[in-house]
């Protein structure tokens, strides 16, 4: 084998390096994954021939002398990584690309990233398709093309993959990139949902709960949101669980909506934190606990849900699972009425009827607090 050393004496001396260890430039079949295969053997101990369409290309790029080391410590990875990128590796030239753009053991170059990107993307690389969607809706190295997005999600999606379908179903559905259809819309949604995507199942649920896209079906969407809510999407079961609370599309079951209500909101979901609150507050399917069921209108107010800023305000004012606080009462009857639930006017008003000046103005201050703390989380 010519050493590294000896490539470049070979330079000196004015010999062609790749001459020297009887290079053949002859165009060769493509592999499976699109490159030319590299061809070598060994004949009595030396190099015999190695083939290669792309190696004078792979020259001017400063490492056709590597391609006699692969696999050896004069050939680094990043190296090798770029022959197998040039000689048309869709998975290489990925690599390559995210190399580049993050800047991982090459300098940092958004312009040889998104060339990379594109050469694997056009190759049928469903990484690097998805990629050069998410760049065109961003704007990252590339100037903004929401119509150029959705045609690299389609093609990912085409060749099946999930997450471009259901971003594809939401682009149909919102219009963006692509013409507004609902139809194209739920098409996309059901190949993620059959899938398992279960973003897409609560879409499809949705679908079929409003008519859009497809004739309203009611017991379909209760079937899709099961799916999407038995993975443990909170929305999903949220809905579940209000169905179930008026037995609609489903048999009514107040028991089983609360552990429909309890699942989402123990994950956030200030709607069920809320409707599971109620639940508790007026005993359905579950023992009355009214300290318990302000537990959860607090979680939920604290989200900024409305009803939920009324109902313990309320609480707050009868001295009903918490001890009676007019300061307390005032402050979320307030921040109810700012959320726009109007209905919370008239308690506020036989609130601030008890109140003494000092009362109010400690009120105010709590709310006004409130709504800075809150708007500088949102920010």
């Amino acid at each position: 084998m010519v050493s590294p050393g000896g490539v470049a004496g070979l330079r000196r001396s004015g010999l062609d390096p790749l001459e020297a260890v009887g290079f053949d430039s002859t165009p060769q079949p493509l592999d499976p994954d699109g490159g030319a295969r590299v061809e070598s053997r060994r004949e009595g101990g030396k190099v015999g021939r190695l083939r290669s369409a792309k190696v004078p290309r792979l020259a001017a790029h400063g490492i056709a002398g590597c391609l006699f080391f692969i696999g050896s410590l004069a050939c680094n990875e990043k190296d090798q990584l770029r022959i197998r990128a040039h000689l048309g590796n869709s998975n290489a030239q990925f690599e390559l690309a995210r190399a580049y753009h993050t800047g991982d053991g090459v300098p940092k170059d958004g312009e040889k990233a998104l060339e990379w990107f594109r050469k694997s993307a056009e190759r049928g690389n469903v990484s690097a398709q998805t990629q050069m969607a998410v760049m065109y809706v961003t704007g990252d190295g590339i100037r903004q093309d929401l119509a150029q997005a959705a045609e690299w999600f389609r093609r990912a999606a085409e060749q099946g993959d999930v997450a471009a379908q259901l971003i594809l179903g939401q682009m149909y559905k919102d219009g963006q990139g692509v013409p507004k259809d609902s139809v194209q819309s739920v098409a996309w949604y059901r190949m993620a949902a059959e899938q398992g995507e279960v973003a897409a199942q609560l879409n499809l649920g949705r679908a079929y709960d409003r008519g859009e896209g497809v004739p309203k079906d009611p017991a379909r969407a209760a079937e899709w949101y099961r799916k999407a809510a038995e993975q443990g999407n909170a929305r999903a079961q949220s809905i579940l669980g209000f169905r179930h609370e008026r037995g609609e599309w489903v048999p009514r079951d107040t028991a089983l909506a609360v552990e429909w209500y309890r699942k989402a909101a123990e994950q956030g979901d200030a709607s069920a934190q809320f409707n599971l609150g109620a639940m508790l507050h007026a005993g359905k399917g579950v023992p009355k606990e009214s300290a318990r069921a302000v537990e959860w209108w607090r979680k939920a107010a604290e989200q900024g849900d409305a009803k939920a800023a009324e109902m313990l305000g309320a609480s707050y004012a009868i001295g009903e699972g918490v001890p009676k606080d007019l300061v307390l009462a005032d402050m979320w009857l307030k921040l109810a009425v700012t959320a726009g639930r109007e209905q919370a006017r008239d308690a506020l008003a036989f609130t601030e009827a008890e109140m003494t000046p000092e009362q109010r103005a400690e009120a105010e201050k709590l709310t006004r607090e409130w709504l800075e703390a809150h708007r500088a989380d949102k920010r």
